[in-house]
């Protein structure tokens, strides 16, 4: 349809580095030794950033009440032809689907990896997401005896999340995704290891 259209992340884990692409307002975060926020995506294409503004405007868009063209809460999405010229290159167009990327160096102690679109961050500060996640999956750890996660550890705690937004008042689309690594256990067996914001 040409008045649909959507934003989006993916991020690649290879042994030694994070590599992560994203357009829209849509976010990876990494939860770093002791549930350190670290956002893989590290600004939101939105046209109040004063480097889309211009590259819109370069475009012969216009940026009204914090929109594109008025309409647009976002500069960079996938779809929304309406408000793209198809004879033109992806970067030269008002609305352009051009990811911006990171490559971001693993290290000892990532414990998991937070995908999740704009409905999430609306209510909540990467480290508050953060924060809520690992409280989760120590929840599920402990309430297993501590040992391992059970299988769907992770699922259970984007659903988690998305419900705590729910009640935050969060109104937009919301999905998440949680993705665990072997350094995650060891930290949430431990209660002290644990800042948390919940509230």
């Amino acid at each position: 349809q040409k008045n649909c259209g959507s934003t989006g992340c993916v991020c690649s884990c290879t042994k030694e580095y994070f590599v992560t692409a994203w357009v829209g307002d849509s976010r990876a975060v990494l939860s770093r030794k002791g549930g350190k926020a670290v956002p893989l995506t590290t600004f939101d294409h939105k046209p109040t950033c004063e480097d889309e503004r211009l590259r819109v405007c370069n475009a012969g868009g216009v940026v009204v009440n914090n929109r594109v063209n008025a309409v647009l809460a976002v500069s960079r999405a996938f779809g929304d032809f309406f408000l793209k010229d198809m004879t033109a290159k992806s970067p030269d167009m008002v609305v352009t689907s051009t990811p911006s990327t990171t490559c971001i160096p693993r290290m000892e102690g990532d414990e998991f990896l937070l995908l999740a679109c704009d409905g999430i961050w609306d209510v909540m500060s990467c480290d508050r997401a953060i924060g809520f996640v690992r409280e989760s999956l120590r929840h599920d750890l402990l309430s297993g005896g501590g040992r391992r996660f059970s299988p769907n550890a992770g699922s259970i705690a984007a659903e988690k999340l998305i419900n705590k937004c729910l009640g935050l008042g969060s109104r937009d689309n919301m999905s998440a995704m949680v993705v665990m690594f072997p350094d995650a256990e060891r930290p949430l067996r431990q209660k002290e290891s644990l800042v948390c914001t919940l509230f």
